[in-house]
């Protein structure tokens, strides 16, 4: 089990590192950014399934809660790492602009939705909020509180999985092997 825990946490952190770097070349801001961040979450919910139902199958088609739980929130949160590392090199190391961009972008789909709307020094404080919070988000100390939450988020997918996706052994459903 232990196995399907790290091949679940490699694919996830393919996935996440395709997504994001996907979401890199597009740049398109926040609307592509929110394109993608739906992808993520689908990926999210639905490897950790195929994984929980491929390792209940190699049990003999019973998988208890716990095992379910430890398999998922293992791969999530080891895949998180590895993706969240990866963000991290990425936008310190390799494209140190990237956040600069992000934020523009975001600025300019914001100004656009705000003109004629919210009054002028609404519009720059909330733009100035924007570009202060994308810079924060990247840093060190943000991108760590950021995956605080994704750990919480982790724990709440994988408790759902493991209650859905379980199937413990009763009295009448010992097969041979048990006995």
């Amino acid at each position: 089990m232990k196995s399907s825990s790290y091949n679940l946490a490699f694919t996830l952190a393919a996935v996440s590192i395709v997504i994001f770097l996907l979401s890199a070349i597009f740049e398109g801001g926040m609307m592509v950014s929110m394109i993608f961040g739906f992808l993520a979450f689908a990926f999210i919910v639905l490897i950790p399934v195929i994984f929980i139902r491929k390792e209940r199958t190699l049990q003999g088609g019973f998988i208890t809660f716990k095992e379910a739980f430890t398999l998922s929130f293992t791969g999530l949160l080891l895949g998180g790492v590895i993706a969240t590392l990866f963000t991290f090199v990425y936008v310190t190391y390799i494209d140190s602009e990237y956040v600069d961009r992000m934020a523009y972008r975001t600025m300019e789909f914001t100004k656009n939705m705000m003109e004629g709307n919210v009054p002028e020094a609404q519009m720059e404080e909330t733009l100035m909020k924007i570009e202060t919070d994308m810079a924060e988000g990247f840093s060190p100390f943000g991108m760590l509180k950021s995956f605080g939450i994704y750990i919480l988020v982790y724990l709440v997918i994988s408790a759902v999985l493991a209650a859905f996706l379980k199937k413990e052994r009763t009295g009448d459903s010992l097969d041979a092997k048990t006995i």
